[in-house]
């Protein structure tokens, strides 16, 4: 069967952030309140830095834990709050890992396209992805799909 324009193409999958966000959101979110209260009380340079400390880890957590990322038959994209789609095809990898310590999220590292669709090869770009559950099955769709150089 033909793909022509009436004919439905596969929904994508959508990978959804990992539940370790929801718990570093809360930490944070309590926290602010409690550090605001300390310096209501006496304002001192540890506490302003531990205020803004939180206050920038929020703002992480919640964009970890409101992002995704969709893969279909052609690549993946990164949907992510405050931030336009980031989509890497299949045929722009140029490689695929696992990295972190604390928190392992997927790395990729992709040519860019030029304006004409073709790679740009004298380019190499990284996007590192939020921590996802099942992300070990994503890595293996990743790795297995990208060309081998």
């Amino acid at each position: 069967m033909t793909n022509s324009p009436t004919t439905p193409t596969a929904s994508p999958t959508i990978y959804r952030p990992h539940a370790r966000y929801v718990l570093i959101t809360a930490v944070a979110a309590l926290s602010i309140p409690a550090l605001i209260w300390l310096l209501l009380r006496g304002v001192d340079l540890a506490g302003v830095l531990f205020l803004l400390f939180a206050v920038g880890l929020l703002f992480f957590a919640v964009r970890g834990l409101l992002s995704s990322v969709e893969v279909d038959e052609r690549g993946l994209t990164l949907l992510q709050p405050l931030a336009k789609p980031q989509a890497v095809q299949y045929r722009q990898l140029a490689e695929v890992s696992e990295e972190g310590r604390l928190q392992r999220v997927i790395l990729l590292l992709y040519h860019p396209l030029r304006p004409d669709g073709l790679l740009d090869l004298d380019d190499l770009r990284s996007l590192a992805l939020p921590a996802l559950e099942e992300q070990s099955d994503l890595l293996e769709i990743l790795q297995a799909r990208a060309p081998h150089r």
